[in-house]
């Protein structure tokens, strides 16, 4: 696979964050706990490193609002 478990594990927690974060009105913090994250900041630098954006300017796009 070429990932160590824990960044295998964090892929998987992100995706389901992902598909929450489009889907649900769901706060960023219980999305966060939700998908196994200890905080909502070790979620936030995960998903910002994946991802390039952060939950919330991710959120944000979907809305249309800059």
């Amino acid at each position: 696979m070429g990932n160590s478990v824990i960044e295998y594990l964090n892929l998987v927690r992100l995706h389901e964050a992902y598909q929450l974060l489009t889907n649900t009105k769901k706060s960023i913090l219980v999305i966060s706990t939700q998908v196994g994250f200890p905080n909502e900041k070790a979620f936030t630098r995960t998903f910002k490193r994946i991802y390039k954006v952060t939950p919330t300017d991710y959120r944000k796009r979907l809305n249309g609002k800059k």
